[in-house]
């Protein structure tokens, strides 16, 4: 494999695990309001924020995993 299809293989590994900082912040800006008051009414319920947080770090973990995979098996190659 040449360089260009290794980052071009982690630039789209990382694009999966971009929606996982999403809801992250999502969940973050729930549980800490900046203003008193969430971006969006829905996000004013604890519970909420609390899984958009865990599905946010899950979500976060599965994309570095993935990254840290594909560069175990291609430093063999």
């Amino acid at each position: 494999m040449n360089n260009k299809e290794i980052d071009k293989e982690l630039l789209r590994l990382m694009l999966k695990a971009m929606p996982g900082l999403f809801f992250f912040g999502l969940g973050m800006n729930a549980v800490f309001p900046n203003t008193g008051k969430a971006l969006h009414p829905v996000l004013d319920i604890p519970l909420v924020g609390n899984v958009l947080l865990a599905i946010g770090i899950l979500w976060s973990l599965w994309g570095l995993a993935s990254v840290i995979v594909y560069k175990i098996k291609n430093k063999h190659e």
